[in-house]
Order: structure tokens, then C-alpha cells, then sequence
């Protein structure tokens, strides 16, 4: 019970850290005289400001994940029951990689890099892709689609992405779909 209440509290100091370095790097893009000048900027110039927000709300995904989702033992946990389906279809070597998909906190991943198969992540959250890569795994920060129109034809071994679907609108979906027919 005690350790469970200290890896709550050190989630939240995590995501506490994770969202007062966000906000920092907001505040140093804010362009000079803003503040003063927001109300007589015309709508158009407040349009031309650069997108800084987009992923403002990353860490407070990432919380989320930590705290609702489950540990990461217990989503390994759960995954392993894959591992034998891509072994099966004697996959996970460089000539046919995995791609996953939204990979999250990497629990996918870290299970195939256990098993020796080659993966790569795919994921548009900033604070997950770094997590990720301070663990030593292969991940990338883009979206899936722009990411997938990039692999060539018959490229890769299997795509897999655990709760997915549900984040995307269903037209994106199917050019999703079209692209992964086309790489596998």
C-alpha cells in the first residue's frame, strides 16, 4: 500500500516537472510586446503567431496514461500474449520491422526489444516519443500517416497499434488502413 502511494506521488511530481517545463518553453515563445499589445493586434496577426500550443496538453495525457491506464508492468503484462503471434509469423527482424503505431509509454516495445525483434515506435505526444527515448527505445514524433506515406512499398513486417482507433476520426482511418495494406 505505501509503495503504491509513493509511485502515485512520483507520477504527479513527474507530471508536475513535465508541465511547468511546457510552460516555460511557452512562455520564452511568446514574441516580444504581446502582452501589451494583444488587444490592438488585428485578428489576422494573432493568426500568424506560431503554434506552440498543439501540445500543450501532453503531459496531461501522460498522467493520465500513468494513472488510469495501469502500470506499465501490468500493460506488459497484458501484451505478452502477442509475442507468440509475431514469432509465429516469424517477423521483428531489420528486413521486417515492426512499426507501432502510438506506441505511448513504449510497454510494446520494450517487450519486443526483450524478445530481440526490431520495432519502432510511432508517436505525436512530445512527452511520450521523449520518455520513450530515454529508455533506449526507437522512437519516432510524427503522425502516422505522414510517417507511413514515407515507407516504401512491402516494408515492413507487421504494424501494431494498441488503442488506437479510438483517437483518430474515421476518414483518417482509412487512409491509415490504405497505407498499411500498401508497407506490409
Amino acid at each position: 500500500q505505501k509503495d503504491i502511494k509513493i509511485d502515485k506521488l512520483n507520477n504527479t511530481v513527474n507530471y508536475l516537472k513535465r508541465n511547468l517545463v511546457q510552460l516555460e518553453k511557452r512562455i520564452k515563445n511568446i514574441p516580444e510586446g504581446v502582452n501589451e499589445d494583444v488587444e490592438k493586434m488585428s485578428k489576422d496577426k494573432l493568426q500568424d503567431l506560431p503554434d506552440k500550443t498543439s501540445h500543450d496538453l501532453d503531459s496531461l495525457y501522460v498522467f493520465m496514461e500513468d494513472n488510469l491506464r495501469g502500470s506499465r508492468k501490468e500493460i506488459k503484462e497484458r501484451l505478452k500474449v502477442y509475442i507468440p503471434i509475431i514469432k509465429k509469423a516469424n517477423i521483428g527482424r531489420k528486413d521486417s520491422s515492426i512499426l507501432d503505431i502510438g506506441c505511448g509509454r513504449g510497454e510494446w516495445l520494450v517487450l519486443l526489444k526483450e524478445e530481440d525483434l526490431h520495432a519502432r515506435g510511432l508517436d505525436s505526444n512530445k512527452v511520450m516519443v521523449k520518455t520513450c527515448k530515454e529508455r533506449g527505445l526507437d522512437v519516432i514524433d510524427s503522425d502516422a500517416v505522414t510517417f507511413i506515406e514515407n515507407v516504401s512499398d512491402n516494408n515492413l513486417g507487421a504494424v501494431t497499434g494498441f488503442h488506437l482507433i479510438e483517437h483518430y476520426g474515421f476518414d483518417f482511418l482509412i487512409k491509415l488502413l490504405d497505407e498499411i495494406f500498401r508497407v506490409l
